[in-house]
């Protein structure tokens, strides 16, 4: 009997097709790589060749398509009509799209190195502690208009203007400084709005502060004040609408730290017909001198 190869050839390649076919429908088929389906045409190959009936045929795609569907659900599924060569599709956490690499691996620390997560973490927090802040030990209220009249102490902050003149002022006191004190700024803060008492009227609320070179020996009027108010401004508290804000604290300026520090503080437009007044207490509102 003479043999045909052509024959033989057209017969292995309609099995070729009948397998791929198979294969075609197996569940997730379409989503497995080339070494995936040449793994299972391999087998199928095998099986056919030991075992030709159609039962062992089916049995053998079955076992096959439930291994490949084991597979882990971050390996990689080459999308060939959505990916390049080279790359493959990968959904994990915020990495979805095509990689030459996988990124839903998670790195493996490295002894003695610190994760990358934890860098940023802050291993100590800076206390506070080490500033001071202190009130006033004395406030007075002077009159530009009346130069030797006063009012002290008083209570609050307090200054006024009208009739295009400034017309009430205010000298401040701290003492007690420690000797080592820095960085020394005069402030003014505000507590919350329910428990306070703070008051402006119109919007020209821009004061001046100075400080004092030197300090009177007897009553604190503005002539007496007068002589020693010779330096220039370290900043303009600015009380306008602040009145119906919420807490806060407002930094004025810094000078060189002293036991005894005293300022003056008048508001900057006398033509603003302008108040203001806020009550002096121990914790929340009022002038304060911070320091390290």
């Amino acid at each position: 009997m003479v043999m045909h190869p052509q024959s033989n050839s057209s017969e292995a390649s309609s099995r070729q097709d009948t397998h791929n076919q198979h294969l075609q429908a197996l569940p997730g088929a379409h989503n497995s790589s080339p070494t995936d389906l040449h793994f299972i045409i391999f087998a199928l190959q095998t099986q056919t060749a030991t075992m030709p009936s159609i039962t062992n045929m089916v049995t053998a795609l079955v076992y096959l398509a439930s291994a490949a569907s084991a597979l882990p659900a971050n390996v990689a599924r080459q999308q060939t009509s959505e990916c390049a060569t080279g790359t493959w599709y990968y959904s994990c956490d915020t990495n979805v799209g095509c990689f030459d690499h996988d990124p839903c691996a998670n790195p493996t620390p490295v002894s003695g190195k610190t994760p990358d997560k934890a860098k940023g973490k802050p291993t100590s927090t800076t206390s506070s502690s080490s500033i001071k802040t202190i009130v006033p030990a004395t406030l007075y209220d002077i009159y530009p208009e009346h130069p030797d009249e006063s009012s002290g102490p008083v209570n609050g902050v307090h200054l006024e203007t009208w009739k295009d003149k400034s017309q009430v002022e205010q000298v401040i006191i701290f003492k007690d400084i420690p000797a080592g004190a820095k960085n020394c700024d005069l402030s003014w803060r505000q507590g919350p709005r329910y428990s306070r008492r703070f008051l402006v009227k119109n919007s020209d609320a821009q004061a001046d502060a100075r400080p004092l070179s030197g300090f009177p020996e007897n009553d604190v009027t503005y002539n007496s004040i007068k002589p020693f108010d010779d330096q220039k401004s370290i900043g303009g508290p600015n009380f306008s609408f602040w009145d119906d804000r919420e807490e806060d604290t407002h930094v004025v300026g810094g000078v060189n730290c002293a036991e005894t520090l005293s300022f003056i503080v008048g508001l900057r437009n006398p033509k603003g017909d302008s108040q203001v007044y806020l009550e002096q207490d121990e914790h929340e509102n009022g002038w304060t001198l911070t320091y390290h």
